[in-house]
């Protein structure tokens, strides 16, 4: 059921916009601005949140953009014509009467009329009102308000889809204040064929997606705090995990002062060891499953203490780039 619903909001709920756009034809012109402010809200929120390689594939997001496009043409090209019937204008040379005429009908004018079209107007322009905010947020999200620290990508050799990252909740679902250390967090995925983190729409299994044993290499030079390595790996959206071992299996890092989680690793991958000295690029584990995690991913995270002994995160930048949600990373 959850597959489903993530194809839905992915694919499903994209094309339906497309359909009404097609079908329904607003009767006043605020009707008109209030269902196409709806739709484009809705369109670039699902855009903008989407986690396209999961949900469908990386390219499905453009249709949803080409969707969002026409959207905008069907709203300009329709507006001037939201005269009202009254006002019967004349045609002008070379078209006529006829032509005229189609291109306003069923236009009423300004407001709508009966009590069951306002009714209907005012509940798609509070859809609109409820959705700007959580759109606001999701550009807001995509820059980060600190300085960040540099290290070099975890992974290579491909195209890797940043799932969850950000500065706030709704682009980065890490962003809790319950979780500090978490807050600029990154998810990642490796894209697969035809942009999708799978081998087909529907696979659950570990060994269906692109990232699942991936080597993970150290992004700093520093020295290993804290390892785990014997957590099974979950198979599909199972977390049959107890809380301690929700991390699954890990690696932490301390380099310089800046605290570095690797999470999520596969089971009995982890090549390192408690109190070992590691350098850039050395490997550390592989890409699992293991943990409070619903498909096979890396979580990675930086974090550094602060006065009052409590670890905070920080942005991360690799080569230039602060990746967040949707972004991709290609590596040699």
């Amino acid at each position: 059921m959850e597959r489903f619903l993530y194809i839905f909001i992915h694919v499903g709920l994209p094309l339906l916009v497309l359909v009404a756009l097609l079908r329904i034809r607003p009767k006043s012109r605020l009707a008109l601005l209030g269902n196409k402010a709806f739709y484009l809200l809705l369109l670039t929120f699902i855009y903008l949140w989407g986690q396209w390689p999961l949900g469908a594939s990386l390219y499905f997001k453009y249709v949803v953009l080409a969707i969002l496009l026409l959207c905008l043409w069907k709203f300009f090209r329709a507006w001037p014509a939201g005269a009202s019937r009254n006002s019967r204008p004349t045609p002008s040379s070379g078209q006529t009467g006829l032509s005229q005429q189609t291109r306003i009908s069923g236009m009423e004018g300004l407001w709508p009329r009966g009590v069951w079209r306002w009714i209907r107007t005012g509940f798609v322009l509070l859809l609109a009102g409820l959705l700007a905010y959580p759109v606001y947020q999701l550009v807001a999200g995509r820059s980060y308000p600190e300085e960040p620290v540099q290290l070099t990508f975890p992974l290579r050799d491909g195209h890797y889809y940043i799932a969850s990252g950000g500065s706030n909740q709704i682009i980065n679902n890490h962003h809790r204040a319950s979780t500090p250390s978490q807050q600029y967090a990154l998810d990642i995925n490796k894209l697969g064929k035809m942009g999708m983190a799978t081998t087909s729409l529907w696979a659950t299994e570990n060994s269906a997606h692109a990232i699942f044993g991936e080597a993970v290499y150290a992004p700093c030079k520093g020295r290993v705090l804290e390892v785990k390595g014997g957590v099974p790996d979950n198979q599909g959206a199972s977390m049959d995990v107890s809380p301690e071992d929700g991390m699954g299996n890990f690696v932490v890092l301390d380099c310089d002062g800046t605290i570095v989680h690797l999470v999520h690793l596969q089971q009995n991958s982890v090549a390192v060891a408690t109190g070992q000295r590691v350098l850039t690029g050395d490997l550390l584990g592989r890409v699992g499953n293991s943990g409070f995690s619903q498909e096979p991913h890396l979580h990675f995270q930086a974090a550094r203490y602060q006065a009052d002994s409590t670890l905070v995160g920080v942005p991360m930048e690799f080569g230039g780039r602060t990746p967040v949600r949707g972004d991709v990373v290609q590596l040699p």
